[in-house]
């Protein structure tokens, strides 16, 4: 008993060494849906999913992108409509986090898709090739169905005949299912690694007619068509009307075989090479390799295919302020749009993460549900516009979804618009009229000339230099000092008058 569990111990030890000794030169194993195929059917029918997942790849970025564009949408008209300001500037914060994801889906499918388009036409090449190929490749020798002899003059001699025999290839005429790999539902493949990177596909050979063994023989005197007239019925020669073998006194007559391939022989292969524990997929293959891929050009295919990934960004899942403050993207916008420049700049580099997160809570809602009903409620809420002569009550959500959306948004925003419009004129107005009062205060009082000396005064100081103060407005160096020269001006003007006012009374 002791001696079978040492036998144990001891394989399973060679087992551990054995897949170490593997990985460690560079052994590979095949991918979990490759390492089905078993026939040509399965590898026509995995190139085909894969050919679909890598264009379904692009088709579900792109309709992310359009979805992030529809609810950035949403959130602008949301914003349009409000006439909070605050909240309208939230909204419009939502809206550009939208928008800002919608344009990074985009893009990431743009950049992908070179790359996913041609590896999904290699793909679909090859499945082509491989189904084209499999129905007119032998599945045995051919079948002879006549043999008639004729006098053939001066093929070899001044005297001879011929036999021509008839005869009619065997294919394959079982359809596949390409649906299905050996016999089950098609898995989605998964990722290679730098250990798990192998496929199984037929050898470039396959594509090629296979070799052709002709065997011909003649007996008696096969020269004369009267001597080899009467076909052999079973075997489709031309003869005496006797049978092959030793009745037979004269025949002529070939036997046609395919020599042996191993053109269907399924050998594990890899997609890629590691380099720095990295895989790499070798060299884009160009227009006319895709159009007639061979294994290299499919190892290519499947390789990138594989590997390339198309990020998605998220829709917007939040429903509280608490995980609205946890969205990374949206504290930038947040920074931009829900602070003023003097209150961001006052807040230390260290503190504004912080402080970016407690304005987020502060603005959509501390409570459990306030940005919900504060919010999210807006977008189901119906408004009333005029698409047109026709007057329409519709949300949010069904307004975007509609042909005419951009048409819809750009009546909204010009109801926003001209609000602004209003609101800036009202200001303007407020505070022309209260510097108008403050003005003539200042004015009975001297004050607004005293202000404007000492801004004056204030700038020529800053200047440091001798260099810097002659470029300043009315400065002048003087004693290491930059001053303001508008005084001496102003009281050499003065002294001017006084002087020309004297001499008038003098003459």
């Amino acid at each position: 008993m002791q001696a079978t569990k040492s036998r144990r111990l001891g394989a399973a030890f060679t087992t551990i060494l054995l897949t170490t000794m593997g990985a460690q030169i560079g052994g590979a194993e095949v991918m979990k849906v490759a390492n089905n195929i078993r026939s040509i059917c399965d590898e026509a029918a995995y190139a085909k999913a894969l050919a679909t997942s890598f264009k379904g790849k692009l088709d579900a970025a792109l309709e992310q992108a359009a979805t992030l564009h529809k609810q950035s949408a949403q959130w602008q008209i949301a914003a349009a409509v409000e006439e909070e300001s605050t909240k309208r500037a939230a909204k419009a914060a939502l809206s550009l986090l939208l928008k800002q994801r919608a344009k990074q889906t985009k893009t990431a499918a743009i950049t992908a898709a070179p790359n996913l388009k041609k590896a999904a036409m290699v793909l679909l090449a090859r499945a082509t090739a491989l189904m084209t190929a499999k129905d007119l490749q032998p599945t045995g020798a051919p079948q002879k169905t006549a043999a008639v002899a004729a006098t053939a003059s001066s093929a070899f001699a001044s005297s001879d005949a011929k036999c021509t025999i008839s005869a009619q290839q065997t294919v394959e005429t079982q359809a596949c299912d390409l649906t299905k790999i050996a016999n089950s539902n098609i898995e989605t493949e998964e990722p290679p690694t730098t250990v798990k990177h192998q496929i199984k596909a037929v050898s470039d050979t396959y594509f090629k007619p296979p070799a052709i063994t002709i065997t011909a023989f003649a007996g008696g005197t096969a020269n004369s068509q009267g001597n080899i007239g009467t076909p052999d019925a079973t075997n489709k020669d031309c003869a005496d009307g006797n049978a092959r073998g030793g009745s037979r006194t004269h025949g002529l007559g070939e036997d046609v075989a395919f020599a042996a391939t191993t053109h269907s022989t399924f050998s594990p292969t890899a997609i890629g090479t590691v380099n720095n524990d990295k895989l790499e997929c070798g060299t884009e293959p160009d227009d006319d390799a895709t159009a007639v891929p061979k294994l290299q050009q499919i190892k290519w295919a499947i390789c990138t295919g594989l590997t390339t990934d198309v990020a998605k960004q998220p829709q917007l899942a939040a429903t509280t302020a608490d995980e609205l403050a946890e969205l990374a993207d949206l504290r930038q916008i947040a920074q931009q749009i829900l602070f003023s420049r003097t209150e961001i700049e006052a807040i230390a580099e260290n503190q504004r993460d912080k402080q970016v997160r407690e304005k987020i809570k502060d603005v959509y809602g501390r409570g459990k549900t306030d940005f919900a009903a504060n919010y999210l409620k807006a977008l189901t809420t119906k408004l009333n516009y005029n698409l047109g002569k026709q007057n329409v009550i519709e949300d949010i959500k069904t307004i975007v979804e509609k042909p005419e959306a951009e048409v819809i948004l750009a009546y909204f925003e010009g109801i926003n618009y001209h609000r602004k419009q209003e609101e800036s004129t009202e200001k303007e107005s407020s505070g022309k009229a209260a510097n108008k009062e403050k003005s003539a205060k200042k004015s009975d009082n001297g004050d607004d000339k005293k202000e404007q000396d000492n801004v004056v005064k204030s700038a020529c100081k800053s200047f440091l230099n001798q260099t810097t103060c002659k470029k300043g407005q009315n400065c002048k160096w003087e004693n290491n000092a930059c001053k303001d020269s508008s005084i001496l001006l102003t009281k050499k003007f003065a002294l001017t008058v006084v002087s020309a006012a004297f001499a008038a009374l003098l003459f």
